[in-house]
């Protein structure tokens, strides 16, 4: 099972497959996917996405009920998750709360699924507010990998 962050469906319909220019192929292959229980997204990312006015907010809001999977089924997980961001100050918290990076590692330690993110690594970070999403699922030892991969692991049954 995989988890989409906002930033990789973002980059996809922006550089490689936007969905006005082709909806089909990647965009027909999540959905079969998401039909499928194979790929899922946070109600989190639903937010960040949904605030945008444009073709992926458009095409995500009327499959909404494929994808979706409600912030309440994260919540059990998520101290797991803000522990592992180190010391937040209550400041932290609320920008954190603001995120939807949290709840997408929760729900990936819930449902023990791979996270897709196009988000680099940068292990070095002190500030909890500037930590990212594969740093966060390393220590929590969650699989974490970009869309590109995550197209390679899927193999032949992508016909892009």
């Amino acid at each position: 099972m995989y988890l989409f962050d906002s930033d990789s469906l973002i980059l996809a319909n922006r550089h490689d497959f936007p969905i006005n220019r082709d909806p089909g192929t990647f965009w027909e292959f999540l959905e079969e996917k998401g039909n499928q229980g194979q790929i899922l997204i946070p109600e989190a990312v639903f937010d960040e996405i949904g605030h945008r006015d444009d073709d992926l907010s458009t095409w995500l809001s009327a499959r909404r009920q494929i994808f979706i999977i409600p912030t309440n089924d994260a919540l059990p997980y998520m101290h797991f998750v803000l522990d592992t961001y180190g010391p937040v100050t209550e400041i932290d918290l609320e920008e954190l709360n603001g995120k939807a990076d949290p709840y997408l590692v929760a729900h990936a330690m819930a449902l023990g699924a791979s996270v897709i993110t196009n988000e680099a690594s940068h292990p070095g970070t002190t500030n909890p507010c500037n930590k990212h999403i594969p740093d966060i699922c390393s220590c929590l030892n969650i699989v974490c990998i970009h869309y590109p991969r995550f197209l390679w692991e899927m193999g032949p049954s992508v016909h892009i």
